[in-house]
């Protein structure tokens, strides 16, 4: 998830950035403008100014647990973290 004004977000739209916008909070009020399948329009006169929170595709995550028989293992140790990002994408 990410968030920010609802100009901001329009701007990194308007550049390209894929998200899908899901809510604007106009404080109180929450407004949900997900629809599935469909990106909303934040540009529509029918929305409010607010704080938008939307659905990132660049953001992803992932766990992996197992369980150990026993409180030691043969697994090897963890390479350095420079060996771990070697030619990452952020490079």
């Amino acid at each position: 998830m990410g968030g920010d004004y609802k100009s901001k977000v329009i701007s990194l739209m308007d550049k390209g950035v894929k998200l899908v916008p899901v809510t604007i909070h106009e404080i109180p009020i929450m407004h949900p403008i997900y629809i599935k399948d469909k990106i909303t329009d934040l540009k529509s006169e029918n929305l409010p100014d607010g704080w938008v929170n939307f659905y990132r595709s660049d953001d992803w995550s992932s766990t992996a647990y197992f369980y150990l028989d026993k409180p030691v293992n043969e697994l090897p140790s963890l390479q350095k973290v420079t060996i771990r990002t070697y030619k990452s994408e952020n490079d």
